[in-house]
């Protein structure tokens, strides 16, 4: 257990297991869902199996539940969430302010919060708020719905091992938000079982068939409430060990899984904006401008997708299989690989080329998409492009230059790239396997990494550094690569090169740039991939898992997909976009790479940025 400082000295502390169910009043019958947050900081990996095992046991009886893991638990999700939500279960932090606690067995005082991946919703009295200078709101689930905490500190009046001098006091102050709005609040700090799983204790009784929660609670064994207090005018219940509270109706229940449906996000959302923002949105998307643009002629036939650009983040509406490309000149459609989605861009990739000095439409019927709130796009749009009108490309690919260049001679031993540079865009052709590297002082073929191309370039990476006083020849067969218009490399191509006498390389590598540069504002948040580069190649050293970034403003770790090295380029890979306004930090222990020599980056580099 730990506690955080956030903001103005907001502090929570670590739940030791379990979930915690929150439910909500609605007025509107329209939609329900089961809502399971779990682990919403990305602290406590038992939340995240706990949670997910509930959630596929609920599934598994029909039950349609809506999962808010880590990174997507953010406030604004959470409260989303709970609009119109039949169930909500929560495994989490239990929020409290800095001084309200001495977090040693002392009087716990509110508000309390529930912690999400960017922030707190927190309990004033009987009303949620999202973050501390949030509006505050009445919960939005259904009345009478359960809430059911496992093992948040505070919920049942204990903080790890140690109960507060005041859990009866604390009990119904943490239930407030929940109760206030109608829910019936069940907190524990057991875990239950089904089917094998460990899962939200109660919830296994109901799954098994209890009728009420009293029916559950009697047939809780060992963990079964008795003993009641009376506070502010409200029953609170506990068990001998203080583990298990409960406030509400002893004779409601947990829904039954016919009762619920699919999370309605484009209603949430509405209610969001509405009530937490004030300002529904009731205008639909609008295009705002397209590539090829309206009109355009001379358009490639080579050009691999259409991009549609809207004044708003758009979704797939009613009428989206509706969306085509239609040649003009030819009244066919053209058939289309995909049609996605990204933001407030929709891209149409066709499935073929164009044709030269043709007309094209693309169409967009009303409906094809929404905003995020809902508001369908009102109105048909389209537009037109032409291709350009060329004459078929009947000229092969030709070799302009190489590096090492032909006949050079005191060649590194220890750069292992071969780049032949061609006189146009070039892909792998039939005999693209053929390409390789011959040592011809030893007579043997040289092992190889990789074959890539970029462009017009043809990068050849060799697996081994070169032998010192050796002859090198570079052979691409006939085929090897082809251009954009198919047209094969005409004859085979190869060249030579030879090393020099190896000096011992005994300089460790250097930072020599990085993308974002250290320092910089305004830096992409979809931008995922940084990139450090070194004055020459580079590889793991001994230290390369300690390689990490950290974003300042939470003071957490941030997740990594990847971190790969190309050459004399680090690229290190987010799994999620970047928070808006937060300073980043990147971190290269001493020894996280070394050159093709051995030589380990000799101290640890860093450098920071922010996002837009």
């Amino acid at each position: 257990m730990r506690s955080v400082l956030f903001k103005k000295k907001i502090t929570f502390f670590w739940i030791l297991f379990g979930l915690f169910f929150v439910f909500n009043i609605m007025p509107s019958t329209c939609e329900a869902h089961v809502l399971i947050i779990a682990d919403g900081d990305n602290s406590t990996p038992a939340l995240l199996t706990e949670g997910q095992a509930t959630a596929t046991a609920l599934k598994s009886q029909g039950y349609n539940v809506l999962e808010l893991y880590r990174e997507n638990a953010t406030t604004k999700n959470i409260m989303k969430g709970m609009y119109n939500a039949d169930a909500l279960i929560y495994l989490g932090h239990g929020g409290y302010m800095t001084g309200n606690y001495n977090n040693n067995g002392g009087s716990a005082s509110p508000p309390f919060a529930l912690v999400g991946s960017d922030g707190f919703v927190w309990g004033i009295e009987d009303k949620l708020r999202e973050g501390w200078d949030g509006k505050p709101v009445t919960a939005p689930f259904k009345p009478n719905i359960p809430v059911i905490l496992a093992h948040a500190c505070f919920s049942t009046g204990w903080v790890g091992d140690k109960e507060v001098s005041n859990p009866v006091e604390t009990i119904y102050n943490f239930s407030l938000m929940f109760t206030g709005a109608g829910a019936n609040y069940y907190a524990t700090g057991y875990t239950g079982s089904y089917q094998g799983k460990q899962i939200v204790d109660i919830i296994d009784e109901f799954l098994n068939g209890a009728t009420s929660f009293a029916d559950a609670n009697q047939k809780n064994t060992g963990k079964t409430i008795t003993k009641s207090s009376i506070f502010n005018g409200q029953t609170i219940w506990r068990n001998d060990h203080g583990y298990a509270a409960f406030v509400g109706d002893w004779n409601s229940t947990f829904p039954k899984a016919t009762q619920t449906t699919l999370y309605d996000e484009a209603a949430a959302e509405s209610w969001y904006h509405t009530i937490i923002n004030g300002n529904q949105d009731v205008s639909p998307p609008t295009v705002t401008s397209t590539n090829p643009a309206n009109l355009a002629t001379s358009v490639p036939v080579t050009l691999t997708t259409v991009t549609i650009n809207f004044n708003e983040n758009i979704m797939a509406g009613a009428n989206f299989a509706g969306v085509y490309i239609k040649n003009l000149s030819t009244d066919e459609l053209t058939a289309i690989a995909s049609k996605t989605i990204n933001g407030n861009i929709l891209t149409i990739t066709p499935a073929n080329k164009y044709l030269n000095n043709n007309s094209y439409l693309v169409y967009l019927p009303a409906g094809a998409v929404k905003d995020t709130t809902g508001n369908n796009m009102a109105a048909v749009y389209s537009y037109q492009f032409k291709t350009i009108a060329s004459t078929a490309d009947t000229t092969p690919p030709a070799v302009t230059s190489t590096n090492p260049v032909s006949g050079a001679t005191g060649v590194s031993t220890t750069s292992r790239s071969v780049t032949i540079t061609f006189s146009e865009n070039i892909q792998a052709g039939a005999n693209f396997d053929g390409i390789y590297i011959k040592n011809l002082s030893t007579g043997k073929t040289v092992a190889i990494t990789s074959k890539t191309i970029t462009d017009n370039i043809l990068t050849i990476t060799q697996t081994n550094n070169r032998l010192k006083n050796s002859n090198y020849q570079v052979y691409i067969p006939k085929g090897a690569v082809k251009d954009i218009s198919e047209n094969n490399l005409a004859s085979a191509y190869s060249y030579q090169f030879k090393t020099g006498t190896s000096i011992k390389d005994t300089t460790p590598p250097i930072i020599s740039s990085t993308n974002p540069l250290s320092g910089a504002t305004g830096v992409s948040i979809t931008s995922k991939t940084i990139s450090i580069t070194f004055n020459e190649n580079i590889m793991a050293g001994a230290n390369f898992s300690g390689i990490y970034i950290k974003n300042l403003n939470t003071g957490k770790i941030v997740s990594i997909t990847s971190k790969t090295i190309s050459g004399s380029v680090l690229n290190i890979k987010q799994t999620y976009n970047r928070v808006s306004k937060n300073i980043y930090k990147v971190y290269i222990p001493a020894g996280g790479v070394k050159d093709a020599a051995g030589n380990s980056l000799t101290a640890s580099y860093s450098f920071q940025f922010k996002t837009i």
